[in-house]
């Protein structure tokens, strides 16, 4: 993700817990993109500092905008983007990304994360998967949906998965 404007969390903020960072189509989606005569907004002032709140089981939950991030996809790539809040550490969530440092091996880091969740989730599993492996894996898999739809009503589905071969995320016909 990359920041358009304001900054990421950081500890070294303590109101950081309850900080928000949204996405650019999030700014949109509150009108914080345009001045009342439509004129788009020109300075970070505008979007950071303002607060977003919301109902979590009958209490209110008031967040301040630290930062906002450029629009990435994060579900398809073939559906329009949607509004994206990240919430702070006093906000509820089941997935965390963290990017490493390129600088350490890979299984470094995994054993390193995995010490720091196991002190605190005991109980829980520890599992993890690469964000590149699953967006290839979702581009392979829509690729090949939109594929399907323009082969012939009329095709024997075992010749054509027995020509059809995939390799490093392409399609490959035998002829």
């Amino acid at each position: 993700m990359e920041l358009a404007r304001g900054r990421n969390f950081s500890p070294a903020f303590g109101a950081d817990s309850t900080g928000a960072i949204l996405n650019e189509t999030a700014v949109s989606a509150f009108g914080w993109d345009k001045e009342p005569d439509g004129v788009k907004k020109g300075t970070k002032q505008d979007i950071l500092g303002r607060t977003i709140s919301k109902m979590d089981n009958g209490v209110k939950q008031t967040w301040h905008v630290i930062g906002v991030v450029k629009d990435f996809i994060l579900q398809s790539p073939y559906e329009p983007l949607k509004p994206m809040v990240i919430e702070g550490p006093k906000g509820w969530f089941n997935v965390m990304h963290i990017k490493f440092n390129p600088q350490n091996a890979t299984a470094q880091s995994l054993a390193t994360a995995e010490k720091i969740y196991r002190k605190y989730n005991p109980q829980y599993p520890f599992e993890y998967h690469f964000i590149d492996e699953q967006y290839a894996k979702k581009l392979q898999a829509e690729a090949f949906e939109i594929y399907l739809p323009s082969i012939d009503i009329n095709f024997d589905a075992e010749k054509l998965l027995n020509a059809l071969k995939i390799k490093n995320g392409k399609e490959v016909v035998k002829q």
